[in-house]
């Protein structure tokens, strides 16, 4: 069997997220007997990305969250709105606050609790329909901030999507979780975390978002939040803002930064979100069998040298003879 082929098997289950047990047989079979087999494979996906990262088109992500939002909570379109752009989600909220409304934003709502669920008499919003990259705003960046390290785009943008622009650039998240389903906005929003020991979550990524809420006043404003060191430069940021045909206030605040980074879809639209990125980097996997009285004596060791570390616990008694 040749490197494409063991290549394609591969891709095949990534694509479809059915890495089963028979194919994960048969890849064990084929390492057997050509040793080293897989890791080449790995290395020829990386080099053609467009064999393994598959885009997502806003259509198929729309009839996804459709999909979910109907099996998961029964709401239908009558109560699930897909806004397209900045304009459509400060005219949602105006529309909101008008008849008091009540929204709940949500990425994929593919989080396994519910709270993407909206209220029984509230609207589910969906990031689906915007998810384009956007250009990093490097007329506005503070001194010292790497722009080749930073990475915009639209909160609908699937974090497959992401993976290709990334890919293409030799670029990579520090972290991520196990699924590229999810969008930014959701993600973030639910504090997304991979199997990084020393790796945040994935609002530790977040430099700047972009966001659609409400002033004291109950007038819809349109944010760029940061922390209180952000990225922006507050002078370059005022001149560029003066051009644009929306008004956009900086906010460089730690509370306000940290409550929207981890905001549950409570706080308002998220409309962009500036990350920042790591170069592409090469995970080599250990997968091992033990007991957990083993493997609880060794945890804290293990927990304080590997950079990246899983466990799935099984709590099914079985009769052995004394092997895993």
């Amino acid at each position: 069997m040749s490197i494409i082929d063991v290549a394609e098997q591969l891709a095949a289950g990534l694509r479809t997220g059915h890495l089963g047990p028979d194919l994960l047989r048969a890849l064990v079979e084929v390492e057997r007997s050509h040793p080293g087999i897989l890791r080449r494979a790995a290395e020829w996906l990386w080099n053609h990305p467009d064999k393994h990262l598959s885009p997502v088109t806003e259509d198929t992500q729309s009839q996804r969250v459709r999909t979910t939002a109907a099996d998961r909570w029964n709401v239908g379109v009558d109560r699930l709105d897909e806004p397209e752009s900045l304009d459509d989600l400060v005219r949602l909220l105006e529309h909101a606050r008008d008849r008091k409304l009540r929204l709940r934003f949500a990425g994929s709502a593919r989080s396994l609790s519910n709270v993407s669920e909206p209220p029984a008499d509230g609207t589910l919003v969906a990031t689906s329909r915007y998810g384009q990259r956007l250009d990093v705003p490097v007329t506005t960046l503070a001194d010292g901030v790497d722009a080749e390290a930073l990475y915009r785009a639209e909160a609908g943008r699937v974090l497959a999507d992401v993976l290709i622009d990334l890919s293409d650039a030799g670029r990579s998240l520090a972290d991520m979780g196990s699924g590229d389903f999810q969008a930014l906005a959701g993600a973030l929003s639910t504090a997304t975390h991979g199997s990084g020991v020393t790796k945040g979550a994935f609002p530790s990524m977040v430099r700047s978002l972009d966001v659609v809420t409400y002033d004291a006043h109950g007038n819809v404003i349109i944010q760029r939040v940061e922390p209180s060191d952000g990225i922006t430069d507050p002078a370059r940021f005022a001149a560029w803002e003066a051009s644009q045909p929306l008004r956009v206030a900086l906010l460089q605040d730690d509370d306000a930064f940290g409550a929207w980074v981890v905001s549950l879809g409570c706080l308002g639209a998220i409309y962009s979100v500036t990350i920042e990125t790591v170069p592409a980097y090469w995970l080599r996997e250990t997968r091992t069998i033990e007991w957990w009285s083993d493997v609880k004596a060794s945890m804290a060791d293990d927990l304080n040298t590997l950079p990246y570390y899983e466990l799935l616990l099984s709590t099914w008694a079985e009769e052995n003879e004394g092997s895993p």
